[in-house]
């Protein structure tokens, strides 16, 4: 999969806990997001934002209660992820991330549609595309790992603190 799990965390975090972010909502859609996860989200806070209400932790730990994310349950995502939230000036950076990954996988669709009607004059194409795919997944599992592993640290450090 054609994906940066760090920027769009990070685009969330942001959008979570900076109540100016979300004027970016609207410049960003469901697809730029390829983790079911993330889309889950972000579906929220485009509905709180579409609604005219500025989207909160709180706001959105209600209307994401009973979902999952990120194999918890959403909320606890939400609380998880919220520390990766970057300074206003930083967001667009991310945000042009996420949008020069969606135009990669849209590329990827084409050159399948394409093997699909002319087999023949794309091999060439696929087998480029293949090799990125396969070095983009490769880097896309290293950070879900990394992730992971923050995450379980941070669990050990507030039972740590909490004894």
């Amino acid at each position: 999969m054609i994906a940066h799990d760090g920027a769009e965390i990070t685009v969330i975090a942001t959008l979570v806990t900076d109540p100016k972010a979300s004027f970016i909502v609207d410049s960003l859609t469901l697809d730029d997001f390829a983790f079911p996860e993330h889309r889950i989200i972000f579906e929220a806070i485009a509905a709180l934002v579409s609604d005219g209400t500025t989207p909160s932790a709180a706001m959105l730990t209600a209307s994401l209660r009973g979902m999952t994310a990120g194999g918890m349950p959403a909320p606890l995502y939400l609380l998880k992820i919220q520390h990766h939230a970057v300074p206003l000036t930083a967001l667009t950076a991310f945000v042009r991330m996420l949008k020069e990954f969606t135009g990669r996988r849209a590329m990827v669709q084409i050159a399948e549609h394409m093997a699909q009607v002319a087999p023949d004059a794309t091999q060439p194409i696929l087998a480029f595309n293949d090799d990125i795919c396969a070095q983009l997944d490769g880097i896309s599992a290293s950070m879900r790992q990394s992730r992971q592993t923050t995450f379980a640290l941070e669990d050990m450090a507030q039972q740590t603190i909490a004894r």
